[in-house]
């Protein structure tokens, strides 16, 4: 067996692109510790200036260093903000000119949506308690600032408390950026569209539109419909749409499925608001989610910012026209 060593952590083989978007992965080992190691594909130092202009090489010398700046800012603020469901990144590192990230790995039970649905339990106490544990991890990453950026069903692990009760550990924040400086480039934009929100999908569409905190919110609104219901949302047309953002941007009204308790009802109804600026903030949801009697006009999301007003304004025009076709146009959602 070969094995391969990226700065002290060894894999046995070489690390794989199976499934990883922007990536490649493995589990590597480290001082008897096993980790899930990550390498990006880009960007790549110039190690090699031969390669390139003065010029051009002292442009992406200047770049890594702006991105490798950025990134331990940005990895060093979630370790911060963890409340212990969210996976540490325990190294960030370059290697050979590629970077990489090392994060514990982790032993995870394995649950499909319509699994979680089933469990039986009065009043539904488990897939309360993993929509609680999910909900306070991600208002955590908000409180400091963070958009997860790529919340979907794949990122969450389930594990087995030792009272036997399931809990999540949230995981994969390449994606991630602070609120204050969102992507511009919808090349660089990575995400999973069962789980994208309208304003996302402009973005990603090339529509002048910036994202934030309510991408994170809507994402969570389908992981929770799916937590209890095993499904996506329909709508009360009846419509067939191939993801909720289209039917949402056509006009067409959510039908939250009848496995979801009533009481969940109303917050993830607040979580798939079209417009990002209705759309719950994470405080009101955690808010809800422990009990709290929360008044209508507590709910209003104050932490809406000029980006989020100017994508409400841009999905307004969009329904206005009525122009689903566009959603077709989009070569990166197909």
């Amino acid at each position: 067996m070969k094995y391969t060593d990226y700065n002290g952590y060894i894999v046995a083989g070489t690390l794989k692109s199976d499934n990883a978007g922007f990536s490649k992965w493995g589990i590597a080992q480290k001082d008897g510790q096993e980790y899930f190691l990550k390498e990006f594909l880009s960007p790549v130092y110039p190690q090699n200036a031969e390669m390139y202009s003065a010029p051009q090489a002292e442009k992406k010398r200047k770049y890594c260093e702006r991105y490798e700046a950025q990134k331990m800012l940005l990895y060093k603020t979630i370790n911060k903000a963890s409340d212990g469901n969210n996976v540490r990144i325990v190294d960030f590192f370059r290697c050979d000119g590629h970077y990489y990230i090392a994060m514990p790995r982790i032993s995870a039970e394995k649950f499909t949506p319509d699994d979680i649905s089933r469990m039986t339990g009065g009043n539904h106490v488990q897939q309360k308690l993993l929509c609680k544990t999910l909900a306070h991890s991600i208002w955590k990453l908000h409180q400091a600032g963070i958009v997860h950026g790529d919340l979907k069903w794949d990122n969450v692990l389930f594990q087995k408390s030792h009272d036997g009760w399931l809990t999540t550990k949230t995981i994969d924040f390449d994606n991630s950026f602070f609120e204050a400086d969102p992507p511009r480039d919808p090349e660089n934009f990575n995400f999973d569209v069962v789980y994208l929100a309208p304003e996302g999908y402009l973005f990603a569409a090339g529509e002048n539109v910036r994202v934030g905190k309510p991408l994170d919110v809507f994402a969570l609104g389908i992981y929770f419909h799916q937590v209890f219901q095993g499904s996506v949302p329909n709508f009360v047309s009846g419509e067939k749409y191939d993801y909720v953002f289209e039917g949402l941007l056509s006009g067409d009204k959510l039908r939250i499925g009848d496995d979801v308790p009533q009481d969940m009802v109303g917050i993830i109804s607040g979580m798939l608001e079209t417009d990002p600026v209705k759309r719950y903030s994470m405080d009101t949801v955690v808010r809800l989610l422990s009990g709290e009697k929360v008044q209508a006009q507590q709910t209003v999301n104050h932490e809406a910012t000029q980006n989020d007003k100017e994508a409400s304004l841009r999905i307004n025009i969009y329904k206005s026209q009525k122009n689903a076709g566009k959603f077709k146009q989009a070569g990166s959602l197909n």
